[in-house]
């Protein structure tokens, strides 16, 4: 399966985007006071001067109509937005959508915010890997390493990364749907199960492929079905404590990586709930080991 995941800002051509046009660039700034001033009839003018809704507003952030609506907390903007085609699924310079910018305002703002913001499940949102949405995965994993550029080499050109990662997931080895996915994530990936310790003396790190003895590190991917009612009351986010007060559907995860069997990783893990037809972050934590 192919996924149309983006790319961290870091990753070469990423501020290319051929499909910006010189008349949206001189429009964004009236769209940014529209959207402030929640004037749908001078936004509405600028869609037909060229303004393109799915098209960033601010060249450095990257964040969209939708994002601004968000963030400016109008509801009434952001129906009108997605009435007139902009897509929520859109991310911003820091892989976020313009609903996970609601952990930045109130509890009692999020309800109305969210309202505006519903949207029904498509393809996209029905497809499983490993019996898991994909949009689970997606928040689960991030933004991939590599990016679907037409402008990179072939596969068998790429870097074989200084330590392999070795991929399990749920302590077993990834099923070969997964193969696509973490040939994005995870470059020159293999199986968990051909990891070993390394003892020997000349080891660069603490794993090694039990068949080639080239250098590794573990990447071990754990998740559980479960509820937003389940998240632990320590985290004071404001999304998390709107879902925890509701019985959500929610997946636990865990993220870990190590490269060595002691005192050198850590990982990250938390909630992924499903909010208003959008799979969100709630409950997350990272740690050192």
């Amino acid at each position: 399966m192919a996924l149309s995941l983006s790319m961290p800002p870091s990753k070469a051509h990423e501020d290319i985007d051929y499909d910006i046009t010189s008349e949206h660039e001189g429009l964004r700034e009236a769209a940014k006071h529209a959207i402030t001033k929640g004037d749908k009839a001078l936004f509405d003018s600028l869609l037909k001067a060229g303004l393109l809704i799915n098209k960033p507003l601010d060249a450095e952030s990257k964040e969209l109509a939708l994002h601004e609506a968000v963030m400016r907390k109008n509801p009434d903007m952001i129906r009108y937005l997605m009435q007139q085609g902009a897509n929520p699924l859109l991310r911003d310079r820091w892989d976020n959508r313009p609903i996970d910018n609601l952990e930045h305002h109130r509890e009692d703002d999020i309800t109305p915010i969210l309202e505006a913001l519903t949207r029904k499940p498509t393809a996209y949102d029905k497809k499983l890997l490993m019996e898991v949405p994909v949009p689970v995965w997606r928040e689960i994993l991030g933004a991939p390493e590599l990016p679907q550029d037409p402008l990179a080499p072939p596969d068998g050109d790429r870097e074989v990364p200084l330590l392999i990662p070795f991929v399990s997931i749920n302590e077993e080895d990834p099923t070969p749907e997964m193969t696509p996915v973490l040939n994005a994530y995870y470059p020159g990936w293999r199986p968990g199960s051909r990891a070993e310790e390394a003892k020997g003396k000349d080891d660069v790190a603490g794993y090694r492929d039990k068949q080639s003895h080239e250098a590794g590190m573990l990447v071990q991917i754990a998740f559980a079905a479960t509820t937003s009612k389940n998240i632990a009351v320590n985290d004071k986010g404001k999304l998390t404590s709107y879902v925890r007060s509701r019985d959500l559907p929610a997946y636990k995860f865990k993220m870990r990586r190590a490269t060595g069997p002691f005192l050198a990783g850590g990982g990250w893990g938390g909630h992924v709930v499903l909010l208003a037809g959008y799979w969100v972050k709630a409950g997350t934590e990272g740690w050192d080991e």
